[in-house]
């Protein structure tokens, strides 16, 4: 269905309302369809303003991108500033073995990222900054807008790298760069420069401002930067999921936006024209993307509007009057649940071949209960009970569907939000057992085939037996005893007779065996039967809205107080 919306109303030139999975860029465009974060923005801009270095960290797709690109970016560049956005880990990508060490190398990518700069915005004239390190580098590099002198804003973003990508050793280089940038002049630059040769460099820190951006995991971990960032904890700021009040600004103000003149050359017109939300649509789709935790992340919220902006882009076609969508055209709250479990399933299709199957059974088994709740599993117990790597892991953090903790020394993995686990939850096969259910009938395949085995071993003991005999010119059994049939003639000899031999009696003793062996398996089979029916019963349940017992998972079996009379 989603195909089929998508393919509508599309134009060469036309652009979209809403972003569905992708990150906010640092464009015009983009930064025109950013709402929902304006505290944020405030609040970050007048930090960032009054210090020199500040850390911002929150959960994985909460937008902290996002928010720098396209809200904090446009505010510093109104106020003089400039922003210079740099990944570290990309440092240890493309560092070279040959070069003398790691800080060279990341004083390059800084180099080139202000020279990026400036090739986005003509405006700006450049002088390149001289020197060996971060500090020398900034305290000569100007950036004039007009007659204006800029301050650099050096933006670390997924600083988090430095602890995944780097080495202990390159860690330290970095946070000693980052660090020195921050104070005055260093020793090592007063050594290389004497009196006269470095008089025309204060002991003043640069114009510079600097911001730590990366996961909230990963914020205890900078406490091994502190030797040389001895003020990395002084300003920080936590990046928080959206309020129902942002969220709604995020929902309904771009669907309410009007194209400018600049914006329709530069850009294009809007695929759809201005619509609204009526108050039921709102309701259901702020319900679900809630979930339990009562908080919005702006990756799912983006990804639901991108699906209603196309059944728009769907009803234009068929009316010119202003479209109004209601909860019955999303579908109500199942509609957008679908929307999220079509987006599950898509994300788990872009995995190689063998990985999805693997993917899938992590999340549909591993990371939830039988009752839907979530669960964390550790990543080596990952890679060892499902075999899917680390970057198969990552892959799945960055299309937000897992969520990555750090704890002690391991990382843990989870759904990234009740609303994802419901929608696992409904594609999960619905003929799938529990996995002590999978015991139970592992046992009776196992007892079946033991039985079997032993059959046939006995069967060929048996043979071999008797061509031992045969071999070795030993008369048949004699005929001692005959049993008569019940009213056959008392001198009759029936076909039935006992043999007084060990084989025979072995052979008798065998087939009892069996017969106990198959008793056991009916009974196995009779307990297997008893147990899918309760299961139905609590699928029965769970279909009326109750999903079990939070203390015990159980459904109708549940003794405990919480349980619904």
């Amino acid at each position: 269905m989603s195909t089929d919306f998508a393919s509508a109303g599309e134009a060469a030139g036309s652009r979209d309302r809403y972003l569905g999975g992708r990150p906010f860029a640092d464009t015009p465009e983009d930064q025109a369809l950013f709402f929902g974060r304006s505290a944020e923005i405030d609040s970050l801009f007048n930090r960032i303003v009054a210090g020199h270095l500040l850390v911002l960290f929150g959960k994985s797709g909460l937008g902290k991108t996002s928010l720098l690109r396209a809200g904090v970016f446009p505010r510093l560049r109104e106020h003089g500033y400039l922003p210079i956005e740099v990944r570290v880990g990309q440092a240890a990508i493309k560092r070279d073995a040959q070069q003398p060490g790691l800080e060279a190398s990341f004083l390059e990518m800084v180099a080139a990222a202000a020279q990026d700069v400036v090739k986005y915005d003509p405006s700006i004239d450049y002088t390149p900054g001289e020197g060996e390190t971060l500090w020398e580098f900034f305290k000569t590099a100007m950036f004039w807008r007009k007659d204006e002198l800029q301050t650099p804003v050096l933006m670390l973003d997924q600083f988090e790298e430095v602890f995944t990508l780097l080495e202990a050793r390159q860690r330290e280089e970095v946070a000693a760069a980052i660090g020195g940038a921050c104070g005055l002049m260093p020793e090592s630059v007063r050594a290389r420069r004497p009196r006269g040769a470095g008089g025309t460099l204060s002991d003043e820190p640069p114009r510079l401002k600097i911001v730590l951006s990366l996961r909230e995991e990963y914020f205890g971990t900078l406490e091994q930067l502190s030797k040389h960032i001895p003020k990395i904890f002084l300003d920080r700021f936590q990046l928080m999921p959206l309020s129902e009040k942002q969220a709604r600004d995020a929902v309904i103000m771009p669907a309410a936006l009007q194209s400018s003149d600049e914006e329709r050359e530069a850009a294009g017109e809007f695929r759809v024209r201005p619509f609204t939300y009526s108050e039921d649509a709102l309701a259901d789709m702020l319900a679900v993307l809630e979930g339990k935790a009562e908080t919005v992340e702006p990756f799912q919220l983006q990804v639901v509007c991108r699906h209603v902006e196309q059944i728009v882009a769907a009803i234009e076609t068929t009316t010119s009057e202003p479209v109004i969508i209601t909860a019955k055209e999303i579908g109500g709250r199942p509609g957008i649940q679908k929307v999220i479990e079509n987006y599950y399933l898509e994300q788990i299709g872009k995995l190689p071949r063998r990985q999805r199957r693997l993917a899938r059974t992590l999340c549909e088994e591993g990371l939830l209960t039988d009752s839907g709740f979530r669960l964390m599993l550790e990543e080596s117990q990952i890679e060892k009970s499902y075999g899917l790597s680390t970057e198969v892991l990552g892959s799945l953090v960055d299309s937000r569907l897992l969520r990555r903790e750090q704890r002690l020394d391991s990382q843990f993995y989870e759904l990234s939000h009740d609303s994802l686990a419901k929608a696992v939850l409904a594609v999960r096969p619905r003929l799938r057992l529990p996995r002590h259910y999978k015991y139970i009938a592992g046992g009776i395949v196992v007892v079946a085939a033991a039985g079997v085995v032993f059959g046939v071993a006995q069967w060929i003991s048996m043979k071999q037996t008797l061509q031992a005999q045969h071999r070795a010119g030993l008369r048949r059994p004699q005929r001692t005893a005959f049993q008569h049939l019940p009213g056959r003639p008392a001198g009759h000899r029936g076909s039935l007779f006992a043999i007084d031999d060990p084989l025979h009696t072995e052979f008798v003793q065998h087939l009892e065996r069996m017969r106990a062996k198959q008793a056991e398996l009916d009974a196995l089979k009779r307990e297997l039967a008893e147990i899918q029916a309760v299961r139905e019963a609590e699928r029965e349940l769970e279909m009326r809205g109750w999903l079990g017992c939070p203390l015990c998972g159980l459904n109708f079996l549940c003794k405990c107080p919480s349980a619904p009379g």
